[in-house]
């Protein structure tokens, strides 16, 4: 990550680790009023501020002035809302971990990562992706014990599982 003045960030943006929000407090020569809102939701999800002409994606920034670095990696969305940058959902990780937390696949109908309905077989199949293998759970009748199975695993298996 590029160097920031970061003296010169705190004196320009206040952060509210309750709300995640970016607030300018001092303006700038892009004409930016004091009290304003910073950033903009970018067609990813993430909140980008422009800073010292350089764009920053807002959780980076917010990780940067708590806890006065950058992140050794990535930055995580706890809750996977790219634009909730509260500090209580934001947490330092290493790619292979940010992975574990992502959103299901659009085309899976179940809506939980792992678990897939099998039109032949007639029922639900759990699997989990480990150093890049996938691993087979099982199949199950119903829906409910397919999921309690993959979390099951996921628990044990992943680092930053989520609680279910």
């Amino acid at each position: 990550m590029s160097e920031i003045n970061f003296t010169l960030l705190k004196q320009s943006l206040q952060y509210d680790p309750n709300t995640g929000e970016f607030v300018w407090i001092k303006s700038s020569a892009r004409k930016i009023k004091v009290g304003t809102k910073a950033g903009n939701q970018k067609p990813d999800g993430y909140i980008g501020i422009q800073f010292q002409k350089k764009m920053y994606l807002a959780h980076r920034l917010a990780w940067l002035i708590t806890y006065g670095k950058w992140p050794i990696d990535q930055i995580d969305h706890i809750n996977r809302k790219r634009n909730d940058n509260r500090i209580s959902n934001l947490r330092e990780v290493y790619r292979f971990q940010n992975s574990q937390n992502r959103t299901p696949n659009k085309t899976n109908i179940s809506r939980i990562t792992g678990v897939t309905w099998n039109k032949q077989k007639k029922r639900w199949i759990a699997r989990i992706m480990l150093n890049k293998k996938s691993i087979n759970i099982g199949t199950f009748v119903s829906f409910e014990e397919a999921v309690k199975a993959r979390h099951k695993l996921e628990a044990q298996i992943f680092t930053h599982a989520q609680p279910h």
